[in-house]
């Protein structure tokens, strides 16, 4: 009875022990998690507001970021892809979201690395703090969609924030 209990043990134990970490797909995906609103100065003294959006993101393949020297071809700074974190802010307006074509939070982050070479699966959390500097008027409530995009110019899904005010 020992003898079966011990293999029963030693079956689930390797069953467990060897199985593969999961796989995710190599489009990455991206979940909003939440919004804050801070008053603030920029550098040089001026007013303005900083919302800060929290997302968490995965990537199968590993290959989110930019380097530094990607600054060519498709990531030249004339480029789609020079940008590899994209917000669109939307204002209501009477029960409407309108897209603001003027103002674009666009930003690119660095390159992120797995240290665990066997498994180039990214996960993680990203703050991004945007500035807005200070208007007469801001519309009493505002929307900021966000996706990001890989190396491989694999577009996320889209996520948006719960609707804002920078007016208080």
């Amino acid at each position: 009875m020992k003898l079966i209990s011990t293999i029963l043990f030693l079956f689930v134990f390797l069953n467990f022990a060897c199985e593969k970490p999961k796989s995710y797909s190599p489009i990455p995906a991206i979940e909003y998690n939440n919004i804050e609103i801070i008053n603030g100065k920029d550098e040089l003294g001026n007013l303005i507001k900083q919302v800060i959006v929290t997302f968490t993101f995965v990537d199968g393949d590993g290959d989110l970021g930019l380097a530094t020297s990607d600054t060519t071809g498709d990531f030249a700074p004339s480029e789609a892809f020079y940008y590899n974190l994209k917000f669109n802010l939307y204002e209501k307006r009477t029960d409407t979201l309108i897209l603001d074509t003027v103002t674009k939070p666009y930003f690119r982050f660095e390159e992120l690395k797995n240290k665990n070479s066997a498994n180039p699966v990214l996960k993680g959390k990203m703050i991004v703090p945007i500035d807005f500097q200070m208007a007469l008027s801001w519309p009493d409530s505002s929307l900021l969609e966000f996706y990001i995009y890989d190396r491989s110019q694999n577009q996320s899904n889209i996520e948006q924030t719960k609707i804002f005010s920078l007016n208080d």
